[in-house]
């Protein structure tokens, strides 16, 4: 099985990197990696599998809405009629839940569950019990989706940036240890010349080497970018940095652009998975 971001068109594409793009995110689940038509069969599979493996670091603004895409398995079509919920996030509110076809295959359908998070609360928050609930009227669904850090600060009265674009770039290797490079597009609109000084990630299993100092003239734009390498977490990460830079000698604060990577899984893990969750007998 594969996760694929859809990519965004006016990206320039590279012979040795791969872009993955995160301000809107699409989750399509596909099972196509090196498996037997007999290992492809998961007929006597019954239930939902929510797909809860994140972990994460983003860096936002008080009331600002981080859109959020969970894939949902449904092996016996009993998102004809139910409830959802999302519990456990008392940093702010979750907003505009809605759960989105994908793809039909023989055994089961794949969503995406999308909903807002707004935090609003500053300082830093570590969320290790955000739970998907989901009630069918027939069973009901819960599901821890990983371990989420936040970093929260009040937003600047006065508007000195944007952020225009940005990316996440794989190695063509597929291998989530090595090191991606991430990169957030960024435009002056200020009267002022301001410095970027850098981008920073408070996860330890995160880890970010980042250009420095980056001078952007008055309606001018730039590119800062970071090495990030995310080894040692589960392979699927929702990620937003922190981009510090001055002004008039003075240091503010940014979010820089939001993105995501999911790694691959193949269909021995899935199966795995689903074992774990006591939908199937090995």
């Amino acid at each position: 099985m594969l996760l694929f971001l859809k990519r965004r068109e006016n990206i320039v594409k590279s012979r040795t990197l791969k872009p993955y793009i995160g301000l809107m995110i699409i989750l399509n689940l596909l099972l196509l990696i090196g498996c037997d038509k007999e290992n492809q069969n998961l007929s006597e599979v019954k239930g939902l599998l929510i797909y809860g493996n994140w972990e994460s670091y983003l860096y936002a603004n008080t009331d600002e809405s981080l859109l959020i895409q969970i894939p949902i398995y449904d092996f016996s079509k009993e998102l004809e009629g139910y409830s959802v919920n999302v519990e456990n996030f008392d940093i702010g509110e979750v907003t505009d839940i809605k759960m989105v076809p994908q793809n039909k295959f023989d055994d089961f359908e794949q969503y995406t569950l999308e909903f807002s998070l707004i935090p609003k609360k500053v300082g830093i928050h570590k969320i290790n019990d955000l739970t998907i609930v989901i009630d069918t009227g027939k069973n009901k669904y819960e599901e821890v989706i990983g371990k989420w850090t936040f970093e929260v600060d009040k937003p600047d009265p006065n508007d000195y940036l944007t952020i225009t674009g940005g990316s996440l770039y794989e190695p063509w290797t597929g291998d989530y240890s090595s090191d991606y490079e991430y990169r957030s597009d960024i435009a002056n609109i200020s009267e002022r010349e301001i410095t970027l000084k850098h981008l920073s990630v408070k996860n330890d299993n995160i880890k970010v080497e980042s250009a420095k100092n980056l001078s952007i003239k008055p309606d001018a734009e730039g590119t800062l970018t970071a090495k990030i390498n995310i080894s040692d977490t589960t392979g699927n990460v929702y990620l937003r940095p922190k981009l510090t830079y001055s002004m008039n000698g003075k240091t503010l604060s940014y979010p820089a652009n939001l993105t995501m990577y999911a790694s691959t899984v193949p269909m021995d893990e899935l199966r795995n998975l689903l074992h774990e969750k006591k939908m199937l007998d090995k």
